[in-house]
């Protein structure tokens, strides 16, 4: 899935702004490049696309059961490889998700989106459990895979106590090998061929980066291997918001685009894993099937990772990771701690999928017209405008209650609502489903909004 861009929305790079400071000009044509780029892709390329039967996605956030959570960990237990891929806040560059792809021997995978911000208190059960779901995903003994310098990221999330710092972990860093794997593997044009031959290293048009120490983005990497569109368009969002749609007070539109987003940039990490490990050909990618990329095959990498290190390096090197006194952090490295003993061989309990289904080549969604789609877009409007109340709760309101005081009293009582209005005398509270509504119905007192709780919430913002 991806958010069309319309022509009118994309920046022209020939009329920045007049009022920007020299920096913010920069970024400005920095973010510009970036989204014609992404537009372009866009339009010359079919979408990246796994199919959903090949995994589950699963929230982790204060609402979530304990018994998703055994499910979840029973999963993980018989898994020892993961893609691991995190996104920060558009405004405030905090850490607020972590996206993490399962790579087990027989599909379907889980994707796991950890919402940071949306975490019970440490002191819980609840908190406790997901505790130990990250520990058993970062134990030493386990592969994790990531597109970046992982270690860096995970420091930014030491405010949320999930992880034990210095950290102990085996990873590989993709982005660092797939640039000498796609640029020995990608063919070069006749032309360039031609005007290239007796000079190495050199600058090449037909493959980004080459002769030059610039690392390839995810987007590019999947653009060049498998001739498809990764879209990006919603790198820079509010990712600080709640995603579970059973729970987001998002628009639907929004909500679905920051999902889908989030967990096609991790399946693109674990997509990439074994032709870039393996050193495979252009051909073999192309022709491999679904299962035979998202799951580990009868072979282990550890044998792999010497022969590709070599590759890169020359020489064989292993790191330790200090955080606290090592300020340089190796892109990719390779600990292994004392046994935690927290693995064990419990069979996944998620269903199986036909093999039937899973032999077939992936093939990309087709795409509407933008009239049907504008079409379609109107009519599902009209109909959530018809039962845009149909999940409320009314409470009599004080008619000098503001509707911003409203809203905050109604975060501090931590109430997922999806719009409020006034109705004459009544406020309007819109709970996103049946289940929320009834729960909040206790939760919120009859006269919460009359006239001597207007006084005392307006005395307390003097």
């Amino acid at each position: 899935m991806s958010f069309i861009v319309k022509p009118s929305q994309l920046r022209d790079p020939a009329k920045p702004p007049t009022d920007l400071a020299a920096r913010s000009l920069k970024n400005w044509y920095k973010n510009t490049n970036k989204q014609l780029q992404n537009y372009d892709y866009q339009l010359n390329y079919p979408p990246f696309y796994v199919p959903d039967v090949c995994y589950q996605v699963f929230h982790i956030h204060r609402y979530i059961s304990l018994e998703q959570l055994q499910t979840i960990i029973a999963h993980i237990k018989s898994c020892r490889s993961f893609s691991i891929d995190m996104e920060s806040d558009r405004y405030t560059h905090e850490l607020a998700l972590i996206q993490i792809h399962t790579i087990p021997s027989q599909l379907p995978g889980i994707v796991i989106l950890l919402e940071l911000f949306h975490l019970p208190l440490v002191d819980t059960i609840l908190f406790q459990q997901i505790y130990s779901l990250v520990q058993l995903i970062f134990y030493s003994g386990n592969t994790l895979y990531s597109c970046g310098p992982l270690v860096a990221e995970l420091e930014k999330a030491r405010p949320y106590n999930l992880f034990s710092f210095p950290l102990a972990l085996n990873y590989i860093n993709l982005q660092r090998r797939f640039k000498p794997w796609i640029e020995r593997t990608l063919p070069h044009s006749e032309e360039c061929k031609s005007e290239h031959i007796n000079s190495q290293p050199y600058r090449c048009d037909c493959i980004p980066h080459i002769g030059t120490k610039e690392t390839w983005s995810l987007q590019k990497a999947v653009r060049y291997a498998c001739n498809q569109f990764l879209d990006k368009s919603y790198t820079k969002s509010r990712w600080k918001k709640l995603l579970d749609p059973l729970y987001s007070t998002l628009p639907s539109p929004t909500l679905n685009n920051m999902t889908y987003y989030a967990i096609y940039d991790v399946l693109a990490v674990s997509y990439l894993r074994r032709p870039v490990l393996e050193s495979w050909d252009l051909d073999q990618l192309k022709e491999a099937t679904v299962a035979s990329l998202l799951t580990v095959p009868l072979f282990t990498f550890g044998e792999l990772e010497d022969i590709s290190d070599d590759d890169i390096n020359g020489t064989e090197q292993t790191s330790t990771l200090n955080l606290i006194h090592e300020p340089q952090i190796a892109d990719e490295l390779i600990i292994h701690a004392d046994d935690l003993n927290l693995l064990s061989d419990e069979p996944t309990v998620l269903p199986s999928i036909p093999t039937q289904l899973l032999l077939t080549k992936v093939k990309s969604h087709s795409r509407r017209s933008i009239q049907s789609r504008t079409k379609r877009n109107k009519t599902r409007n009209s109909t959530r405008r018809l039962f845009r109340y149909r999940h409320a709760i009314r409470r009599d309101l004080y008619h000098k209650f503001p509707m911003f005081m409203v809203k905050m009293i109604l975060k501090k009582l931590n109430i997922q609502f999806v719009h409020v209005t006034r109705d004459v005398n009544e406020l309007l509270i819109v709970i996103k489903n049946k289940h929320l509504r009834e729960q909040y119905e206790e939760t919120i007192p009859m006269n919460y909004f009359d006239r001597d709780h207007y006084i005392h919430a307006k005395q307390l913002l003097k």
